[in-house]
């Protein structure tokens, strides 16, 4: 039969700030609709939203940016994507949603054709922690970029939230920004082991003093870690962090303008023989007075430009701490 009725609400109600409270069945005819790209989004006065609002909307196919702006939204309801088997995108969908405290951990449970989640919760800034396994078994998912970017009030990250991601290749920016973060739990990306960057992924996290020391083990892909710690509040770097990641090529500005940085240990590159670029990795870490011998055998041509640049604390280097990189082509 063909589709009747409306098939779209994109920007329906967008900037309808005078907006307080939606109609439990706005949408209950519409049982065809397929679109609501930012339908409401920047409608700063509504409070709360009804759980059924899309009950009857079992065929929408994108949501990108649906609430994003509802500044005074408080909480979703935890049933209000359930059943959406068709659904491909998410992105952007919360955005700037500043007084969303907390997410129920089944929100996205049904939704296994996701394709995108980009930005979704970007600068939650009233977002306190995220449930476990708020992503479990998304399994189209190719990247989680920026998802929690800004998201200021965030002190903590569980186990598991996106065990069964099992195409995602990105998790950079996923915290970038994150001020408030201080902890990581060792499963926070369990259950993703096709992940080949995490770049940006803490930077600018300026209360993340330590992370655990297999935080990557379960990521034998990756390949991209530039940015990841820069401009942390990293303290120290457990020696192993990166000793189950052989394929990394990018180190690039990894722990750059870490403040509080003070030591960091041998063999901390040591199972990272292809890595290309070593360019600013610790550039700025001002307080900076001890290092390992950090390099093993490298198989590359190894780039090292401004390695310890800006570096003052800096009291000696040990005799043998370039031998591993033999084939090291610049040290501008």
């Amino acid at each position: 039969a063909m589709a009747t009725g409306a098939q779209t609400f994109d920007r329906a109600f967008q900037g309808c700030t005078g907006l307080t409270s939606l109609p439990l069945t706005l949408f209950a005819q519409n049982s065809s609709a397929r679109n609501f790209n930012a339908t409401f989004s920047g409608c700063t006065g509504l409070l709360y939203l009804p759980e059924d609002l899309f009950a009857s909307n079992k065929d929408i196919y994108v949501m990108n940016d649906v609430f994003s702006g509802c500044e005074n939204l408080k909480e979703i309801p935890a049933g209000l994507f359930d059943g959406f088997t068709k659904v491909t995108q998410f992105s952007a969908s919360f955005s700037g949603c500043t007084s969303l405290a907390k997410l129920p951990s089944d929100l996205f449970a049904t939704n296994t054709n996701v394709t995108s989640f980009a930005n979704a919760f970007q600068d939650c800034s009233a977002l306190k922690s995220i449930p476990e396994g708020l992503f479990r078994g998304l399994t189209k998912v190719p990247s989680f970029s920026s998802l929690f970017a800004g998201c200021t009030a965030l002190e903590e990250i569980g186990g598991n939230i996106i065990n069964g991601c099992t195409s995602c290749t990105s998790i950079a920016s996923m915290f970038k920004g994150c001020t408030q973060l201080k902890t990581v739990s060792p499963d926070a990306f369990a259950g993703a082991p096709k992940i080949t960057s995490v770049g940006n992924l803490f930077e600018n996290c300026t209360a993340l003093e330590s992370v655990p020391g297999d935080l990557f083990a379960q990521l034998p892909a990756l390949k991209t870690a530039t940015s990841l710690f820069a401009g942390s509040g990293l303290k120290t770097v457990p020696a192993e962090l990166f000793s189950r990641n052989p394929e990394i090529t990018a180190f690039g500005k990894v722990f750059t303008n870490c403040a509080n940085l003070a030591s960091l240990p041998d063999g901390l590159f040591s199972a990272n023989s292809k890595v290309t670029v070593y360019s600013n990795a610790f550039e700025g870490c001002t307080a900076l007075q001890q290092v390992g011998v950090l390099f093993g055998e490298s198989t590359a041509a190894v780039k090292c430009d401004l390695l310890f640049s800006k570096c003052p604390a800096l009291k000696a280097i040990p005799a043998g701490m370039f031998d591993g990189l033999a084939k090291a082509s610049t040290f501008d």
